[in-house]
């Protein structure tokens, strides 16, 4: 009987020896969650892509189980999200890319000040492109990374993560892109927590416990004086009036006519809202023709290449 084994299957062994094996030998095991934000940018550049989006914004949460080792898994949800960059797109044309990813990592002198890491993984990546009314792309694509970071410890309980991570989606198919890339790279900064969920640390010293009493009496000092500023400031704010309007001598004969509309005022402003929205929807409507055959030539472009 010749089988193939799943590497999937093999990794996942070796993965459950090596956190048993270090849990054993140190009784230690730590679950670190935390959250944070960066940019990505989409490369390499697809014709397709780069007329429209170039990157923006992104938000990541993450959790980590890390053994004494220093080896971790760990899954992560991030969200990104970029207005169309061209004239030529409808008003409000967003791409929003939501990857779900789990990843393998090691972490280089675990328990230090400083700890680099570097590792990979796979995830599943949700695409979206679409304007207040129309989709031009939902797609759901599997995809690769790598990444290197470094952990800065603040407590033994607190840490800073910045990591630059590479990502690799597969193309895109679809009636408006061919072979399209989305992928990208991203450098991010993260808060987390570190919480011992299996043996735990080493107590702390008498000198670190007065340490951390101090901090805290402190930092509680900070909140209840800052808020105390807040509530001053709150109540000695002085009220800003139009002056044009509200003086002591106007009567609200005054404030009627020169503030409320009449009705035939009010008949004309909503003939020029409607007027107007109705402008808006054509030119909108137009927009999107336009923007809907543009992407059809660029996607024949790469095609015919």
């Amino acid at each position: 009987m010749n089988e193939r084994i799943p590497y999937s299957l093999i990794a996942a062994v070796l993965l459950t020896a090596v956190f048993c094996r270090g849990a054993a030998a140190e009784r230690s095991l730590d679950l670190i969650g935390g959250i944070g934000a960066g940019y990505y940018y989409l490369y390499p550049k697809d014709v397709q892509v780069q007329s429209y989006y170039r990157g923006g914004t992104t938000y990541k949460a993450f959790l980590e189980l890390m053994a004494e080792t220093g080896l971790a898994a760990g899954a992560d949800v991030s969200y990104y999200s970029e207005g169309n960059r061209s004239n030529t797109a409808p008003s409000g044309t967003t791409l929003t890319i939501i990857p779900v990813t789990a990843s393998i990592s090691y972490h280089l002198f675990k328990g230090s000040a400083f700890s680099p890491y570097f590792g990979g993984g796979v995830g599943i990546y949700n695409i979206n492109e679409s304007d207040p009314d129309v989709n031009y792309l939902t797609a759901t694509k599997f995809g690769k990374h790598i990444f290197v970071g470094g952990d800065i410890y603040f407590t033994r309980d607190t840490m800073l993560r910045a990591e630059l991570r590479q990502t690799f989606i597969d193309p895109v198919n679809s009636t408006l892109y061919y072979q399209a890339s989305f992928g990208g790279f991203s450098a991010l900064v993260m808060l987390a927590i570190d919480w011992p969920v299996f043996g735990g640390r080493s107590k702390m010293t008498s000198e670190e416990a007065a340490y951390e009493r101090q901090k805290s009496l402190l930092e509680l000092e900070n909140r209840l004086l800052m808020e105390r500023v807040r509530q001053m400031q709150s109540f000695y704010s002085p009220v800003t009036w139009d002056r044009a309007i509200y003086q002591p001598w106007n009567n609200p004969t005054y404030i009627i006519n020169n503030v409320m509309p009449s009705p035939q005022q009010a008949e004309e402003a909503k003939a020029t809202a409607q007027e107007k929205a109705a402008r808006q929807k054509a030119e909108q409507e137009q927009k999107r023709q336009d923007y809907l055959k543009e992407k059809l030539e660029k996607r024949q472009e790469k095609k015919g290449r």
